[in-house]
């Protein structure tokens, strides 16, 4: 289950939370009653102050009445909005298997602050959609006359190449104050790379506004052609001359499989590639070495690239994109940055390498290239009944190659005999291998314990679907918790 909240303030200038849940379906038990299975959470939220309970909720999310459970996969979504006044709050939360009783968790003294209410030229937070439609009727998910749907994921919101829109919504506060009650004023939204910080001018837009005690904002940028990287959309409040008085923003990563040209290599100088630490790594054996070692930390589309590279073998090409992708990720020192690097790759290959690949070329290689080193390693060399496996636990990884995450797993599986090649089966990190039935995956075949995990899992895949008050949409990304 993943949650998320953000602030909000209505047209009396009171301010309230928004808490968004969701819930894969997939990660729930279900049971047969009758012709029909059955699965869902309830969910108690309190938020007090001083000891004191301000707002509480009790609710579910379910999926009931179900034929059979052989092809699932959706989100169960749910919203509670508590009217709040400015200051610090605490909020439990307590989450519970409806079939499963005993299988409790627990969030306690979760510090919430509120800032929103009063007259002030002010945003709501900025929320990312996972839909939006014209309401045809007032619902908890209705705001400005939409009905709106919003991303829920713990950490940083995240947009496959299976998302082709980037929808969102805020609101301003108070423009009537800020501009007078006859006032107008601009709104300018646009996606700004996160790391050069440069507004990307094919994805903005502007419109003109009159002022009001509330004007939502509700966009939406067709993203099929953005490449994989970090980026924030920006909104932006201009007065009468141009001039930004107010600005919100919100991260989010993209991945993305296009492929288009990754590298100009005209824009650097033969004389400077060879000039570098480029022009002193050898002949084009070395620079073939060099280029196949990016392999663990390049996205699809410069694999491709390099792959093309490599076959054409232009000595002076592959000198001129080694130096241009270190100084991309360096421009300060490229030579130190392909260093240490270089000297982690060598230390996978010592690690990790398997009987037909190298350790950078292996799982286990990519994941501690990408990622760094793990916080811990909960090592199962020796079962019965499954493969030997490994268990890779980060609580941060923040390498230089991915957005930083909290608290990943990563579990690799030995599943031809003697090789040490791990292959990963399950992973919690964005844009990884995610199998919730990864045992599955590490079953040794013939042995007696597959009966127990049939009984564990009798329905085969579990996952959910639409529910009374629940609304469902194929899952996605999402923020915050």
């Amino acid at each position: 289950m993943n949650i998320s909240y953000a602030q909000f303030q209505d047209d009396k200038g009171d301010a309230y939370l928004e808490f968004y849940f969701s819930l894969d379906s997939r990660t729930i038990d279900y049971v047969k009653t009758g012709n029909s299975y059955t699965g869902g959470i309830e969910i108690t939220l309190s938020v007090a102050q001083n000891d004191q309970i301000i707002a509480a909720d009790k609710f579910r999310l379910m999926d009931q009445d179900r034929a059979d459970t052989n092809s699932l996969g959706q989100v169960l979504v749910n919203q509670v909005r508590f009217a709040l006044d400015k200051g610090t709050y605490t909020m439990d939360l307590k989450v519970q298997d409806v079939n499963h009783p005993e299988e409790v968790y627990n969030i306690n003294n979760d510090t919430l602050d509120v800032g929103l209410g009063g007259t002030d030229l002010t945003f709501s937070d900025l929320v990312f959609l996972d839909s939006f439609s014209k309401a045809k009727k007032p619902s908890e998910f209705s705001k400005s006359g939409y009905d709106l749907v919003p991303m829920v994921s713990s950490g940083n919101y995240y947009f496959s190449e299976q998302n082709k829109q980037l929808a969102f919504y805020t609101e301003v506060y108070n423009s009537d104050v800020a501009f007078g009650a006859d006032g107008v004023f601009a709104v300018k939204y646009y996606i700004k790379d996160y790391n050069s910080q440069e507004a990307i001018f094919s994805f903005a837009s502007l419109s003109k506004k009159s002022s009001a005690k509330v004007t939502p904002v509700l966009a939406n940028f067709n993203i099929e052609k953005l490449p994989t990287g970090s980026y924030e959309v920006v909104v932006d409040v201009l007065n009468r001359k141009g001039e930004t008085v107010l600005s919100k923003s919100n991260f989010f990563f993209r991945k993305n499989n296009i492929v288009n040209e990754v590298i100009n290599l005209e824009n650097i100088s033969q004389a400077e590639a060879q000039a570098s630490f480029a022009g002193r790594l050898g002949g084009g054996d070395s620079l073939y070495q060099a280029i196949d070692f990016l392999y663990p930390i390049s996205t699809d589309r410069e694999r491709n690239y390099q792959k093309r590279l490599m076959r054409e073998r232009s000595i002076k090409d592959m000198t001129r994109y080694i130096y241009i992708f270190w100084k991309e990720k360096d421009p300060n020192d490229p030579e130190q940055a392909w260093a240490d690097y270089r000297k982690e790759v060598l230390k996978c290959n010592r690690l990790y390498s398997a009987r037909l690949e190298k350790g950078y070329k292996t799982d286990r290689g990519r994941v501690f290239l990408t990622y760094g080193p793990p916080t811990t390693v909960d090592k199962h060399p020796f079962t019965v009944d499954y493969f030997p496996y490994e268990i890779w636990q980060f609580d941060r990884a923040s390498s230089p190659y991915i957005t930083t995450q909290t608290n990943i797993q990563f579990i690799f599986g030995e599943l031809s005999n003697a090789t040490n090649d791990y292959q990963l089966v399950h992973s919690t990190a964005i844009g990884e291998t995610n199998n919730r039935r990864w045992k599955y995956r590490l079953y040794k075949t013939g042995n007696a314990a597959g009966s127990d995990i049939d009984e564990e899992n009798p329905s085969g895949d579990p996952r959910g679907s639409l529910l009374e008050n629940n609304i469902i949409f194929k899952g996605s990304g999402g923020n915050n918790r």
